[in-house]
């Protein structure tokens, strides 16, 4: 008795079949089985592949019908896809794509911005680099947002624009306090908020000294590496 199995996409076997449209008894699939090749591709039915045993079969849809379907498919596929990938860039959410940096400060000989804990409203110091209490993920929103191990995405907030603010852990919301740039040509860490002329900075490179905001100067104190 014929046996009909379902697979994932159609049997290309076009360069064995002849003029009358027969596929020969010899032809197999992969190797693996004498078969006849049903191409038929159609909305509720992707493809048929009968188990001849040596029977030969005719087929019974076109090779045009079949390209134009799998066309479509394929089409289709890659539009998912595309919403899918932009769905998960567009968004400023910390999500499988975020990567985590130690956010260093070059003035200090191996002083990273720290957390003491990774609860709201927790400021961020210096401490040396070793542990993810250190680990921060600049979104695409511009935030600067903390690492995995609080289970929850918290942005980098000055309390104001003030000099020696500090800078803390707040809950993400879309505005421009929360705006940060690292300028690549100094390496300062600027406040978008700010109008641009406020930076990150220390006091000193002792640990815990606070991360504070201060008119930017491009000094090594506010120079800042994320690798």
């Amino acid at each position: 008795m014929a046996v009909h199995r379902r697979v994932s996409l159609c049997v290309m076997c076009e360069d064995q079949v002849h003029p009358s449209g027969v596929v020969p008894e010899h032809h197999s699939l992969s190797g693996v089985f004498p078969v006849g090749c049903s191409l038929i591709c159609s909305p509720m039915s992707i493809v048929a592949v009968r188990r001849t045993g040596g029977s030969p079969m005719r087929l019974v849809k076109s090779m045009s019908r079949v390209l134009a379907v799998l066309g479509t498919l394929v089409l289709a596929f890659a539009g998912f896809a595309g919403i899918g990938n932009a769905q998960a860039t567009s968004s400023g959410d910390v999500g499988a794509q975020a990567v985590y940096h130690f956010v260093r400060n070059i003035g200090s000989e191996n002083g990273c911005m720290d957390l003491t804990s990774f609860n709201e409203d927790t400021p961020a110091t210096l401490y040396r680099c070793y542990s993810a209490s250190g680990y921060w993920y600049f979104a695409d929103d511009r935030t600067i947002r903390n690492g995995p191990g609080s289970g929850q995405s918290l942005c980098l907030d000055p309390d104001s624009y003030a000099t020696h603010a500090q800078v803390r852990l707040k809950r993400c919301y879309d505005a421009a306090r929360q705006k940060w740039h690292h300028s690549e040509t100094n390496n300062t860490i600027v406040s978008e908020g700010s109008g641009s002329n406020m930076c990150l900075d220390l006091r000193s490179y002792a640990n815990q000294t606070p991360v504070t905001l201060y008119p930017c100067h491009g000094g090594a104190s506010q120079q800042w590496s994320y690798d």
